[in-house]
């Protein structure tokens, strides 16, 4: 009768940060039989009901939406109905492709919203947010999804986000206590630091739909005599990446504060000390010069960094440690199959 077995489906509470959080929420796998008479909205509609999630919290995915800038599928209609499985598989059969891989993740609803439809927005300001939260150290202790009106200025969003440090965040170091201050991050680098008195519609992370493979960051900012220092010119802030020798970018690039006439030694204690590293962790990390735009310059321990230079960065050469997916990063992209 058509019927096919399907396996492997994956949905993601994207309300927590599943490499970090203390108490990690498995992916769900789910064992079910489809018709390939069916469309995608029907298939969406069972995992809902099995997963007992409202249908209006899924998106849809072709590709795993973390490790893909792809956005959300819009297939779910077509101008003459709904797309059936068998079309599909008829399709990508052209492009020598025997599987559908669907991967569905969780997203919360909008406030005094009861339904939204999936092929469309609530309206062009309103917009689903993510962002991941930050320490101190670097470390992400969480994600937070929600929506948002674009109108709406960054300072108001970060009041909306302190307000809403879960108990894991706040034991891991966050502070409500403490100002914060939203990056925008691309290819393991800082684009930019968002501007509190700026409306969301001007990040140009918000602009695409797919929200998780680069959300938004969230973080501590400068402590008021920090600040203070910045604003006289006795200190600066400058960016801080991470590369292999092979020049290829990874981790999380952090904001450091330098200080004129201090000595590379001296920044690279500091950073070992707010990246929690011992020295024999760090023993081998070499420091360069870099400009952002991809040029970087050897500089000694004992060379005074150039306090002067406007586009003054650093480059922290050493090996990746997460070369290696481990299996549970692995468990959780597997998609859901349609053989």
């Amino acid at each position: 009768s058509g019927a096919a077995a399907g396996a492997g489906g994956a949905v993601l509470p994207v309300h927590s940060n599943e490499e970090t959080d203390p108490e990690i929420r498995t992916v769900q796998t789910l064992d079910f039989e489809i018709d390939l008479r069916w469309n995608l909205r029907m298939v969406l509609e069972l995992i809902a009901w099995k997963v007992q999630i409202p249908l209006t919290h899924l998106q849809l995915f072709g590709y795993a939406p973390r490790r893909s800038p792809e956005d959300p599928t819009p297939v779910l209609m077509n101008q003459q109905g709904a797309y059936m499985l068998a079309d599909i598989r008829k399709h990508l059969a052209s492009k020598n492709r025997k599987t559908i891989l669907l991967h569905v993740a969780r997203m919360p609803l909008p406030k005094d919203v009861s339904y939204i439809p999936l092929e469309m927005p609530l309206k062009q300001t309103i917009k689903q947010m993510v962002v991941r939260v930050f320490n101190d150290a670097v470390q992400c202790v969480g994600a937070l999804t929600f929506w948002v009106d674009l109108s709406e200025s960054t300072e108001a969003c970060l009041d909306f986000i302190r307000e809403r440090f879960t108990p894991e965040m706040l034991k891991l170091g966050m502070d409500k206590k403490r100002p914060l201050r939203m990056l925008e991050v691309l290819q393991h680098s800082i684009y930019r630091e968002c501007a509190l008195t700026e409306q969301l519609k001007n990040h140009q992370n918000l602009i695409r739909a797919n929200q998780y493979n680069n959300p938004m960051r969230v973080e501590h900012d400068w402590d008021e005599d920090t600040a203070s220092a910045i604003n006289e010119g006795t200190a600066k802030s400058i960016r801080v990446v991470h590369s292999t020798r092979d020049q290829e970018g990874f981790g999380h690039p952090f904001l450091l504060v330098v200080r004129r006439d201090e000595k590379v030694r001296e920044v690279r204690q500091r950073i070992r000390s707010k990246l929690k590293l011992t020295e024999e962790q760090m023993k081998n990390w070499r420091i360069f010069k870099h400009d952002g735009a991809g040029t970087r310059g050897f500089i000694k321990e004992d060379d005074v960094l150039d306090f002067e230079n406007p586009a003054l960065g650093l480059l922290l050469e050493h090996t990746n440690p997460n070369t290696s997916r481990s299996a549970r990063q692995m468990r959780r992209d597997r998609p859901l199959l349609i053989k």
